[in-house]
């Protein structure tokens, strides 16, 4: 890992960030935290959990707790030499120096990224909207990004009583079990970290809790749902509730495929043994007609009739295999509107899922992904989301 700020800077994914013009608003700063984000986690480190990297430096210990189980512990300044006590041997005294290097290397990996974070925010914003923060002596040096970042939030990304209760209405919209999992964590997690930054976080319990409650309500993994309640307090952590729940959906996807294949097998064999149970009264009134000569005229006719019937009745259940097979297979109707695209609202990062009063466009859009597009429409896409077609 480089050790000055310019070689740490140069590794980082975005190490070039837009400048804010003007006064910082939450979509800006929200756009602005992202991206640095992205670049404290490209930062490989064992602290934590050892999977989101130096993420710590710029999110709250909340928003970083939904996505670890393992708590993040700042590394102390091991000092400037290794102790090694009187008397120690020389396999020991090798092993403090060793385990020495090792301390200050993470201590100066985790600071000299802070310093390189820091400076890409301060370049981004006029310097008239952090000054606060800046100390006449030592400048910028005792501050952490994530100070600066919050500093922001609260100065210029304020979010107003009905922003929030917005954000908690968006968190308790029922979750539908035949989507992805994910999308029901995701809901919760961009909660979270909207109401972190606005100085309104969930605690722990909330935010479990909620999402309990959610997936409770759907009356699709019940025996799951005892199974969590059952559990110590101390294990009911977020990330617990993501695994614990992660396998619920796949069993019950699985068993409700399971069902299904097992109906439509049912339905193959029902229409198998109809076909074969029909072939053989054919056969049997074929020898009673040879066996009969006398009747053979009669038994032809009838025979012409028994035939027309079992080909109506063959190709009946042939329509009504073809409409179960289709009911088997079709996919639960979704709400989606069916207006002209040109009467639909469309943001480039969310497709069509956005709200129906047009406050929510490519434009608006505050919860932006890479390479969002301001200027795509429903008409005019340019490669954006097809989320809601």
């Amino acid at each position: 890992m480089p050790t000055d700020t310019e070689s740490i800077v140069e590794t980082f994914p975005h190490p070039t960030l837009p400048r804010i013009e003007g006064i910082p608003s939450f979509a800006s700063i929200n756009e602005l935290q992202i991206k640095l984000n992205a670049n404290a986690a490209s930062v490989q480190s064992d602290l934590g959990d050892g999977n989101l990297g130096l993420l710590y430096l710029t999110v709250t210990p909340t928003v970083f707790n939904t996505l670890s189980d393992t708590a993040f512990v700042e590394p102390a300044n091991p000092g400037q030499v290794p102790i090694v006590p009187a008397g120690t041997s020389t396999a020991n005294a090798a092993h403090i120096r060793r385990l020495f290097d090792e301390d200050r290397r993470v201590f100066r990996e985790y600071h000299n990224t802070d310093r390189a974070l820091k400076s890409q925010l301060i370049a981004t914003v006029d310097e008239m909207y952090i000054k606060a923060l800046r100390n006449r002596v030592t400048g910028y040096a005792q501050v952490t990004t994530r100070q600066l970042l919050q500093h922001l939030f609260d100065t210029y990304g304020r979010l107003n009583p009905q922003d929030l209760k917005l954000n908690t209405d968006r968190m308790n919209v029922p979750y539908d079990i035949h989507s992805p999992i994910e999308n029901l964590f995701e809901q919760i997690e961009d909660a979270v970290y909207i109401a972190s930054t606005a100085h309104a976080p969930f605690n722990d319990n909330q935010i479990v809790n909620t999402a309990y409650t959610l997936i409770a309500d759907t009356n699709s993994v019940e025996q799951s749902c005892r199974e969590w309640r059952r559990r110590p307090e101390a294990e009911k952590t977020w990330p617990n509730f993501k695994l614990h729940f992660s396998d619920a959906h796949r069993d019950y996807r699985e068993s409700t495929n399971q069902s299904r294949h097992t109906f439509h097998a049912a339905n193959v064999q029902e229409t198998e043994d109809t076909s074969l149970e029909t072939a053989q009264a054919l056969a049997n009134l074929a020898s009673a007609t040879a066996a009969d000569r006398a009747t053979f005229a009669s038994l032809t006719a009838v025979n012409e009739q028994l035939i027309t019937q079992v080909t109506d009745l063959q190709t009946k259940l042939n329509e009504a295999y073809a409409q179960i097979h289709s009911l088997c297979i079709q996919p639960k109707s979704t709400s989606r509107s069916t207006k002209p695209l040109s009467e639909r609202h469309y943001c480039w990062t969310h497709g069509f899922k956005v709200k129906k009063d047009g406050s929510h466009t490519s434009k608006t859009c505050s919860r932006r992904r890479e390479g969002h597009k301001e200027e795509a429409t429903s008409t005019n896409q340019l490669n954006g989301s097809n989320a809601g077609m």
